[in-house]
């Protein structure tokens, strides 16, 4: 059993249990999660980059450097975003949307971070 076949069925599981799909920190599973993503035509494609996006957590472990290094270098390659009947207006477009989303989400936590530097700057006078 391949190890997102494994995830699946361990996120079903864990459905029956009442939990939620533990987050993707083997470098491994994300590397299968991520060439589906490259594959327009996969079965699994969208469901895979739900998984990208959500399950992921940032920080030190493997997973993390593989999706800070596919972000860094493979994430705005259009064929990753195009489906096989779209045009390139469309694909444009669809790339981006995700470039839009990406730099929101780098100003949240802009934002986030320089709440939480003046909420400590004020409580502990530094």
């Amino acid at each position: 059993m391949s190890g997102y076949a494994a995830y699946l069925q361990e996120i079903e599981e864990r459905k029956g249990l009442g939990l939620h799909a533990k987050p993707i920190d083997d470098a491994a599973l994300l590397s299968d999660v991520i060439e589906q993503i490259k594959a327009p035509g996969h079965p699994e494609r969208e469901a895979s980059l739900a998984f990208f996006i959500y399950n992921v957590l940032p920080g030190t472990t493997s997973a993390a450097g593989v999706k800070a290094k596919f972000l860094k270098l493979d994430m705005f390659h259009a064929e990753h975003f195009t489906g096989e009947d779209e045009d390139e207006e469309e694909a444009s477009r669809r790339l981006s949307g995700a470039a839009a989303s990406i730099i929101f989400i780098m100003a949240s936590l802009a934002v986030c971070g320089l709440f939480g530097y003046n909420f400590f700057s004020w409580c502990f006078g530094f």
